[in-house]
């Protein structure tokens, strides 16, 4: 649900600290009859998070930690400013300068634009997995279109967030609680027997390649093509004359 299309060596349904009821169902999203499949693919998602609410905590620490990789550069920026800055002579002023050598380094987060919450990131990580980047045209559609995504939007007071603001997000998580989200998954699939995994499918998309001439050597012989092309030209009206041997010493 997570990953599309992924190798797998090996796969373990059993991960330290993770448990699940054998039979769990969350409370549905609204009181009537399920009317898409996207809405009983969001509330697996809900589920999911439900039962395994340390995938949460994972998501928003690495927002945090992206946060202050942020505010670290930041930092450093104005720092670099200030520095390309002379001071007075005979003139003393307060700078946030760090000493000359000293590391600026971000401890804490200040009070700023609300982040997005972990689980809404939670389900747009499946969202992505399922149908494809935020930005793609099917996911522009769906998340324009979705009441699902509307009454969670509602429930939980949060403005709809922008593309761009969706998929900063999503590249904020890291791959260890990426595959802390994809054992998750395969725990709850394991305790509630949805799957027997007996057996794996891959898939991979076919595309055309030439080991012997890549892209790479084509543009090359490419704009080779088309520098002859302007020295025949030269050539042509007598600025150049490519037939004579020039030694260079």
């Amino acid at each position: 649900m997570l990953i599309n299309s992924f190798i797998m060596n090996e796969i373990s349904i059993t991960h330290p600290n993770l448990s699940c009821p054998e039979s769990y169902s969350a409370p549905p999203l609204v009181n009537v009859p399920t009317r898409s499949e996207f809405e009983e693919f969001v509330g697996m998602a809900l589920v999911l998070a439900d039962c395994y609410p340390e995938a949460l905590s994972r998501i928003e620490a690495d927002q945090t930690r992206h946060g202050l990789e942020k505010k670290q550069n930041r930092l450093a920026d104005k720092h670099h400013r200030e520095g390309l800055t002379d001071d007075f002579p005979d003139f003393e002023i307060e700078t946030s300068m760090p000493p000359e050598g000293a590391v600026t380094t971000a401890t804490e987060l200040a009070e700023g634009r609300p982040r997005m919450h972990p689980l809404i990131l939670f389900i747009f990580l499946f969202i992505r997995g399922q149908i494809g980047e935020p930005k793609s045209a099917m996911c522009r559609i769906l998340l324009a279109e979705s009441k699902t995504l509307g009454l969670i939007y509602e429930q939980y007071g949060i403005t709809p967030p922008g593309l761009s603001t969706i998929s900063e997000n999503l590249n904020t998580i890291s791959e260890e609680t990426l595959d802390y989200c994809l054992q998750c998954q395969l725990n709850y699939a394991a305790k509630n027997e949805l799957d027997d995994f007996d057996t794996v499918r891959a898939d991979s998309t076919s595309t055309h390649a030439n080991a012997v001439f890549p892209t790479e050597s084509e543009l090359i012989k490419a704009f080779l093509e088309r520098a002859l092309t302007g020295f025949k030209n030269l050539m042509k009206i007598g600025v150049i004359n490519l037939t004579t041997r020039v030694a260079f010493t």
